[in-house]
């Protein structure tokens, strides 16, 4: 293992909404809902970084910079994982018809990113490794900013000014502050808003199936509007209402070959 010091990018992907989510929820269901979304997480960030550690409701990474060479790949990287993180969010709500709290709580969880560069050591306590370094306790103090006062942004992208200049790049319409810490001082940050980021990259990925290309399609007539109708079956209150009408009590996710059995996974 390196025992000197090493330079290059620290990254830490937060869940906001955590603590009220998991107040307000019962811990089965909860812990199910943010153990999927942490899997995400950690599946995206560690195809490029390497994990540091789980930190309850964090995904603490890091990457040496040779191990970086385009400074762009992380900007990509965290719009890819916050674009991953959003689509599982929604779908998780979509495919349940499960009324419990954690289940309807789903929407308030959301994501936002501590980017900086600096300098740290690998530290091995006891068959740990931790790593350790004044640019270490930087981001995690990055972490209590005053971004959401500021801008009243909950998903967002925030980075350190070394960052910045070590990626080569500046996403337009940034949002600049400083902040300040006790022993570290000001501390120059520019955040990018994940929410119109994501919208953004949705709307350039919107497209039209072709009837004759899908894989399924029904028609039938609706004594009521199509707004309606498209409610009926997205809302998972109204969905379940449905359910319960037909007998269904639960909504399969995953069946190996259309089939009940070992690996089947279904959901409340």
């Amino acid at each position: 293992m390196e025992t000197k010091a090493q330079h290059g990018y620290l990254l830490i992907a937060d869940i906001s909404g955590y603590t009220s989510f998991l107040a307000k929820s019962e811990l089965e269901h909860a812990h199910d809902i943010l153990t999927e979304l942490l899997e995400i997480l950690v599946k995206q960030l560690t195809a490029r970084l390497a994990l540091s550690k789980l930190e309850g409701d964090a995904v603490f990474v890091f990457a040496p910079e040779a191990q970086i060479p385009r400074g762009e790949t992380l900007l990509e990287l965290i719009e890819a994982t916050y674009v991953k993180f959003r689509d599982e969010r929604e779908a998780i709500r979509r495919r349940t018809t499960c009324q419990c709290n954690a289940c309807r709580n789903i929407p308030s969880l959301d994501l936002k990113f501590m980017a900086h560069h600096g300098d740290y050591m690998l530290q091995r306590v006891t068959g740990i490794h931790e790593l350790v370094g004044s640019d270490v306790n930087l981001i995690h103090r990055l972490l209590k900013n005053h971004v959401s006062e500021e801008t009243g942004w909950r998903a967002y992208a925030l980075f350190s000014e070394r960052c910045l200049e070590h990626m080569g790049v500046r996403p337009e319409g940034m949002h600049e502050q400083i902040e300040n810490y006790e022993h570290l001082g000001d501390v120059k940050v520019s955040i990018l808003n994940l929410a119109d980021r994501y919208q953004e990259l949705v709307d350039a990925r919107r497209y039209t199936v072709d009837p004759k290309k899908a894989h399924y399609s029904a028609q039938g007539d609706m004594p009521t509007t199509p707004s309606v109708v498209w409610d009926w079956i997205n809302d998972p209150v109204k969905r379940a209402m449905l359910g319960f009408q037909s007998g269904l009590k639960f909504v399969p996710i995953l069946r190996s070959g259309g089939r009940t059995g070992a690996n089947s996974i279904t959901h409340c």
